[in-house]
């Protein structure tokens, strides 16, 4: 874990080169730690990082794009604070694990609270 903080202390920016992911941990990782990221704009990357706010995306195989993306983060460095901050909140407001949970629960509770009558009503089912 030590070795990990270290690698994320030295980075300027957090590139993501993936051709398919999910939503992944490691943007939720530098996210919550400040870092600014860069990511290929596919599946469900946009859901975590909003292009311009809580991070930067780039059209996947466009290298064009992605090196155009490198130097303006580079020539933008002073200024992107804000979006290390909004990266965070990003992260704690939708994609923090115990937030999350506490969330499912709640509904999952709320839902085996109120009896589902849809089974008996489905005028197929009424024949069994």
């Amino acid at each position: 874990m030590r070795e990990l903080e270290a690698h994320y202390a030295l980075a300027d920016v957090v590139v993501l080169t993936s051709r398919s992911e999910g939503i992944p941990l490691v943007l939720m990782e530098a996210m919550m730690r400040g870092k600014v990221v860069l990511a290929p704009d596919i599946t469900g990357i946009p859901e975590l990082v909003e292009n311009g706010r809580t991070g930067f995306l780039y059209q996947p195989g466009s290298l064009d794009q992605f090196v155009a993306q490198i130097e303006r983060l580079q020539l933008a460095a002073p200024y992107l604070q804000r979006v290390r901050v909004q990266a965070r909140a990003q992260v704690l407001a939708h994609f923090e694990r115990t937030t999350n949970l506490e969330m499912f629960a709640d509904r999952f509770l709320a839902h085996i609270r109120q009896p589902s009558t849809a089974v008996y009503e489905n005028p197929l089912l009424q024949q069994i």
